[in-house]
């Protein structure tokens, strides 16, 4: 899809789990963003599926830190 002139990919399209979607992600521009979860109070707002969904989707995932690949270090302890 193409929002905002950027190519958009979902490369997961979450699991539905009591009122949250959760671990959707997304690519932009060939780029892996971070995964992230979504009441679906918000879900309900825009609407599933819809140009408003998609716009949601891209905003949330432009707004996270960029995805590191491997394994995230231990905490100091």
């Amino acid at each position: 899809m193409l929002v905002r002139g950027n190519q958009v990919e979902i490369l997961r399209q979450g699991t539905d789990w009591e009122d949250w979607r959760l671990g959707i992600q997304l690519a932009i521009n060939g780029q892996v963003k971070t995964m992230f979860d979504l009441h679906k109070s918000i879900i309900k707002t825009t609407g599933d599926g819809t140009p408003a969904y998609e716009e949601l989707l891209y905003q949330t995932a432009n707004s996270l830190a960029p995805s590191l690949p491997g394994v995230p270090p231990a905490s100091a302890r």
